[in-house]
């Protein structure tokens, strides 16, 4: 069997059931779409990271405090230009991306943050969504997440 369709069979052996989630109201008093997420940089550390699900995010942003907490240091990210609710700004980027994995769940996938000066980190459409399919229930305050690839 070629190594394409091989890695194929295990992408379907061992694609995870759906998660599903009640929003979170105990970050900042309103209930969102939060989720935990651990992710692996350089370091090898385990960082455990609570974000809210951003479809409104094109990437994953994060505390500039996480970058250095994965392994990466403060000359290692790169300046690139971003947007955000409050406008046109500058965020840091690493070369590489981090490794996420929901707890319980036998499954990993790469992020590519960036890093930024926030409190509350978010998960974006195009590196988190990338991997997964949302859907937001907002009347029932709850969501879920199938593995899409």
């Amino acid at each position: 069997m070629p190594a394409d369709a091989s890695a194929e069979s295990d992408r379907r052996r061992l694609k995870p059931l759906p998660i599903k989630l009640d929003y979170d109201d105990s970050v900042d008093g309103v209930a969102r779409p939060y989720l935990r997420l651990t992710l692996v940089g350089p370091s090898g550390k385990r960082v455990p990271v609570l974000g809210v699900v951003d479809t409104g995010a094109d990437f994953s942003i994060l505390p500039i405090a996480f970058a250095e907490e994965l392994g990466f240091t403060f000359h290692a990210l790169r300046l690139v230009p971003g947007g955000h609710a409050g406008g046109d700004d500058w965020f840091r980027k690493a070369e590489e991306g981090v490794s996420a994995r929901f707890r319980k769940l036998d499954v990993a996938f790469e992020l590519e943050p960036r890093y930024a000066n926030t409190n509350t980190p978010a998960w974006g459409r195009k590196d988190f969504l990338r991997w997964w399919n949302l859907t937001l229930s907002e009347r029932r305050g709850r969501f879920k997440l199938t593995w899409a690839l």
